[in-house]
């Protein structure tokens, strides 16, 4: 039985799972071991249909991620991508502890998805070496032939357009000033505790998903860092799939 039923593949523990992957026009099946679902379900706190329903996902550590790059993905390059299914995906919060520890074994997963990338925050300044737990979960991701790209700012709020941030403050020009700086400072802190101690406003939610739809309506509104991430290894995933 052929089937995109999230219910099956969510709920269902004793079934044998195949996944038909396209790779530039030719089929072939792939069996999906249980040991997958498991990891998924129970240690990242991810819905196996989440990722064995989609041509390729993006793994992203927060909320925030997803809303930022399903707004990339799904309206600034909505046309490159109307052919293929792409996922953004929250891995749960202790997963790269696990994944680093070893306590995690993501080994499974690469047989039923191939097309998957982890992105993880830097979680030091870019003038510096990425921290000893980021470089740890790069490591052993890529020791089972996963992709992953660790930021080259600290996290993903040194990327948000300065319109969207200025947008945020609502015509507080003392906190449009002091946001400004800190977006262009030396990120000598994490975005969200400098801002606290600044007294701006960083937006998260529904606010964010609306200041994104009004404020980034095109590709050169985006750090040329994530373009390149997109274009330079999405895009090409996705000419794979479709064999272009």
């Amino acid at each position: 039985m052929a089937t995109h039923s999230p219910v099956l593949l969510n709920y269902a523990d004793t079934i044998a799972y195949y996944r038909i992957v396209n790779t530039r026009g030719n089929r072939a099946v792939f069996p999906v071991q249980n040991s997958a679902i498991h990891l998924l379900l129970s240690d990242l706190g991810i819905r196996p249909s989440d990722v064995f329903n989609k041509d390729m996902c993006v793994l992203v550590e927060g909320a925030s991620e997803v809303i930022f790059f399903e707004h990339i993905i799904h309206r600034l390059y909505a046309e490159q991508f109307k052919d293929i299914a792409v996922g953004i995906v929250q891995y749960g919060g202790g997963a790269a502890e696990g994944i680093v520890s070893g306590a995690i074994h993501v080994d499974n997963i690469t047989p039923a998805q191939k097309y998957t990338l982890w992105i993880r925050d830097r979680d030091a300044r870019p003038d510096e070496e990425p921290s000893q737990n980021a470089t740890k979960f790069a490591n052993a991701l890529r020791k089972h032939d996963l992709s992953v790209y660790i930021w080259q700012k600290r996290e993903i709020e040194y990327y948000y357009p300065e319109a969207v941030l200025t947008a945020a403050q609502q015509g507080d020009a003392g906190r449009e000033t002091r946001v400004r700086s800190l977006l262009h400072g030396n990120q000598e802190q994490k975005f969200r505790d400098a801002a606290e101690a600044m007294g701006v406003c960083v937006p998260t939610g529904v606010y964010l998903r609306r200041l994104l739809n009004r404020h980034v309506t095109d590709k050169d509104h985006i750090d040329e860092e994530i373009k390149s991430l997109v274009e330079a290894t999405l895009i090409q995933w996705k000419k794979q799939i479709l064999g272009e």
